[in-house]
């Protein structure tokens, strides 16, 4: 060992002892009051941070549902104005990102539904009501949005909750 080696292990020695010989022990570790302080803070935090992340991700659902449906909306509008008839196209029920898209008549006017799936609904909707956005055809060539057991906050600003 070193010259310098030795005095190091020396002065640490002595740090640990006291002017009489008595040895001291080193305190190391937290005190149980420091965790729970900790754990408090980890509590308060998480109490906020949970619920706002629950609301993006709904809200993102409902972006997502609302992307889909205007794409289909599209696919409906370019499908009439090329002359076919809706009894033809094609959609039956399609899967998307958080639900089902489904395209049913109401009246002689088109209107799709996305149905969102029980996952999804738990974080969109009121209770145990079905999470639905309907989008339905106006007969003056526009489309209407409609939104079923949705938390009022996550409606889009361009739908009416009934």
């Amino acid at each position: 060992m070193s010259v310098f080696a030795q005095s190091e292990v020396h002065s640490r020695l002595a740090q640990r002892q006291t002017s009489n010989g008595e040895r001291l022990w080193a305190q190391s570790g937290f005190t149980l009051m420091e965790v729970m302080v900790v754990m408090a803070i980890i509590g308060i935090l998480a109490s906020i941070a949970v619920p706002a992340y629950q609301r993006y991700t709904a809200q993102a659902h409902i972006t997502s549902a609302m992307g889909s449906l205007r794409s289909q909306q599209l696919d409906v509008e370019q499908f009439m104005m090329s002359g076919g008839g809706l009894a033809h196209y094609a959609l039956e029920e399609t899967s998307a990102a958080y639900g089902d898209i489904t395209l049913t008549l109401e009246g002689q006017q088109p209107a799709l539904h996305y149905r969102f799936n029980a996952d999804s609904a738990a974080g969109i909707g009121e209770g145990s009501e079905e999470a639905v956005l309907h989008m339905v055809r106006k007969s003056t060539g526009g489309w209407a949005c409609r939104a079923e057991g949705i938390t009022s906050r996550l409606v889009p600003s361009d739908c009416h909750s009934s």
